[in-house]
């Protein structure tokens, strides 16, 4: 998938240092640009080579409690940015 340059050239990502992997980075991507008023930002035309590897969201039973203690973190994160506690 492509996307508008100018629409995530500053995207923040979120520092914690409990965060090991970047485990819902696209949805506080996502609630970042609805706030700057995109609507979309794909770009249908433009082809991307894409790697076929192991998917880095598949877990073991023992990386889950970690996990889930990594998605707390973000929903957080999403829930001060829709309050507008961060920029």
């Amino acid at each position: 998938m492509a996307f508008r340059r100018e629409a995530i050239e500053d995207l923040k990502f979120i520092e914690h240092k409990e965060l090991k992997r970047g485990f819902r980075n696209e949805q506080h991507f996502g609630v970042q640009l609805i706030l700057r008023g995109y609507d979309s930002i794909y770009v249908p035309n433009n082809f991307v080579y894409h790697i076929v590897r192991k998917s880095l969201s598949r877990v073991s039973r023992i990386e889950k409690k970690q996990l889930m203690k990594e998605e707390e973190i973000v929903r957080r994160e999403i829930i001060k940015l829709l309050e507008g506690k961060v920029r």
